[in-house]
């Protein structure tokens, strides 16, 4: 069993919660992208082929 020092474990743990906090970061920055820009365009895309579809359709008897 190896032993370590304290200091570099306090140093793990502060390294851990560094790294750790960039990744929360850059998820959540692409989670506010999403919601901020593509869910809003994608409405958009989407009633947009919502009215422009139903002058298309004909329904022939």
């Amino acid at each position: 069993m190896e032993h370590t020092s304290i200091w570099s474990k306090i140093l793990t743990v502060i390294g851990f919660i560094f790294v750790a906090s960039l990744l929360m970061s850059i998820l959540g920055g692409i989670i506010g992208f999403a919601l901020h820009v593509l869910i809003p365009m994608a409405l958009v895309v989407w009633l947009v082929r919502y009215i422009f579809s139903g002058r298309q359709r004909h329904y022939y008897r």
